[in-house]
């Protein structure tokens, strides 16, 4: 069995398309098999590919699960061949706010014994191919040095002209006791805070540096 998407990456789209590939062990179609398909869709990227010291996508504290999407399920023709969709507008929206990886588990039947084989296909999706990356550069003063970047999805450097609006906010971790029902423990609430600083910045040559000066009051 084969589940393969027609790219290594598709641009701009608002469903991914999977090719299904069933053969028999010795090399029979599987004609006239059933399939069912369950997808799924996760930021594709924490860091950009090869260069861990730059972030990218959105922040969050923990690793995002995977989202659901509508399954499907279909018959397969003579030659054992099939086309799946996965379709996350009404989810997610058309457009998409990162780079996210689309799995597709595809789980086919054969018409005769019932037997089952499951494999999986996966694809990347996202509005744009260039990742913006960020970094912490060190710090002078009450400013922040950060250094951006462009990059395609293999981690190059691409000279892509781009503006940013720069936003900062303050995260802390509020610990407190908890008790309930004779059984206790600690919990973490984090609470973010926007800082009052807003920065347009703009860069051209795939690699650009700012600084990021912080209020006194919120300095520390």
């Amino acid at each position: 069995l084969k589940v393969t998407s027609p790219s290594a990456i598709l641009i701009g789209k608002s469903s991914a398309p999977f090719n299904i590939d069933a053969k028999y062990l010795f090399g029979p179609p599987v004609a006239g098999g059933t399939f069912t398909t369950a997808c799924s869709l996760a930021p594709a990227f924490r860091e950009i590919p090869t260069r861990a010291d730059y972030s990218t996508g959105i922040y969050s504290r923990e690793q995002k699960l995977p989202i659901a999407l509508e399954a499907s399920e279909g018959v397969l023709d003579v030659k054992g061949l099939a086309a799946t969709n996965s379709d996350w507008t009404t989810i997610v929206g058309a457009k998409l706010p990162e780079a996210y990886e689309v799995r597709a588990k595809v789980s086919v039947t054969e018409a005769g014994s019932g037997r089952a084989t499951v494999k999986v296909g996966k694809t990347l999706v996202a509005s744009t191919d260039t990742l913006i990356g960020l970094k912490l550069d060190g710090s002078a003063g009450r400013g922040l040095q950060v250094r951006a970047g462009t990059f395609d999805i293999n981690g190059k450097v691409k000279a892509t002209p781009v503006s940013l609006k720069i936003q900062v906010f303050n995260i802390r971790e509020h610990w407190y006791y908890n008790y309930n029902g004779g059984s206790d423990s600690w919990q973490v609430e984090e609470l973010v805070t926007p800082i009052a600083f807003t920065k347009i910045v703009e860069g051209k040559n795939g690699s650009f540096d700012f600084t990021v000066d912080l209020p006194q009051n919120e300095w520390g």
